[in-house]
């Protein structure tokens, strides 16, 4: 995952693509953090929740090979909303099933 310009390494808990639009999968950082993305017909939610991160965001875009590999993009913004404006998101991995 690229969240705002830094590169941040996410294990895959769960994710599931019934077909080149839809994608729903959870994953976990080191800290604990977890990443929860619900996409259907080529947009949809992203959050990142844990003790260190509080996010929300959109997927604006969405690449899902035949392969299970998939590239997903939006932006997120810390969930606050004295916070400043979004961070742009993009999200790669590989999805079996």
């Amino acid at each position: 995952m690229r969240l705002s310009g830094a590169e941040r390494s996410l294990t895959l808990q769960n994710c599931t693509s019934p077909n080149a639009a839809t994608i729903d999968l959870t994953a976990q950082d080191s800290s604990g953090n977890t990443l929860t993305v619900k996409v259907a017909n080529g947009a949809g939610s992203a959050v990142l929740r844990g003790s260190s991160e509080d996010r929300e965001g959109a997927v604006k875009a969405v690449t899902i090979q035949s392969d299970g590999s998939f590239v997903l993009t939006g932006i997120m913004s810390v969930a606050d909303d004295s916070a400043p404006g979004p961070d742009d998101l993009t999200i790669t991995g590989l999805c079996s099933g």
